[in-house]
């Protein structure tokens, strides 16, 4: 798909590449609701060798906190080796499962799609400060969120949002400013008196959306008539 787009990009431009996307979304939207594919609670299985990876976790989790307790390792090291622990088991497990599928279920509509995600795996997630909490999110919503899960997941998600507001007020806030500072810039001449142009070459089929709304910067004349096209300081609008 990517190379059919780039080679159509190349030969017959932008336009007509964005026509033949739409059609493709279109044409794929269609024979998809004629399928009829969807996802069954079904397909979402668990597969059996995941409660051993977190079993085992939990007990070099459990041995990590020990140490702390009697002294042989700073609190720094704890962390570090918590993450360490959960990041590989992340790694394990998301290694066994897609052999589970290979074996099981190579034709389960979640399984192309679990090899993009981790919806089966041990998820370390960050906090509002961006660091990474040692605890993981363990299930999925096929197997139900718990509380301290659920509200882990989410700090992501209202994060998000905060952002979003914050720009939001700093961008308009940054616009009613250049406003206030431009505001009182007027053009009073007709000629700048600038030595500067730009050449432009325009394409055949682009030729009004490269010239129209531009000021002629020389005069321009017809090299086989001689007759005077446009003047210098002159809006190129359409005719």
């Amino acid at each position: 798909m990517k190379r059919l787009i780039k080679w159509v990009l190349l030969n017959y431009g932008t336009e007509k590449t964005t026509r033949l996307i739409d059609k493709l979304k279109t044409m794929g939207f269609h024979y998809a609701t004629h399928a009829g594919i969807s996802l069954g609670i079904d397909d979402l299985s668990i597969p059996p060798i995941k409660s051993a990876f977190l079993l085992n976790a939990e007990n070099d989790i459990y041995e990590n906190d020990l140490r702390l307790k009697r002294g042989q390792i700073t609190s720094v090291q704890r962390l570090e080796k918590a993450l360490d622990i959960w990041n590989t088991t992340n790694d394990t497990l998301k290694t066994e499962v897609v052999k589970y599928f290979r074996s099981t279920d190579i034709f389960n509509p979640v399984y192309d799609g679990f090899l993009r995600s981790s919806s089966w795996n041990a998820s370390l997630m960050a906090d509002p400060q961006g660091q990474i909490l040692d605890f993981p999110i363990r299930r999925n919503f096929r197997e139900g969120l718990t509380v301290t899960e659920y509200m882990i997941s989410c700090y992501g998600a209202r994060k998000g949002l905060v952002d979003t507001a914050l720009r939001t007020a700093s961008s308009g806030y940054l616009t009613r400013r250049l406003v206030d500072v431009a505001q009182s810039v007027i053009i009073q001449q007709v000629d700048c008196q600038t030595t500067q142009g730009l050449r432009i070459v325009p394409e055949l089929e682009k030729i009004e959306s490269q010239l129209i709304g531009r000021v002629l910067f020389e005069d321009v004349v017809d090299l086989e008539t001689g007759r005077m096209v446009g003047y210098k300081n002159q809006d190129i609008s359409p005719l």
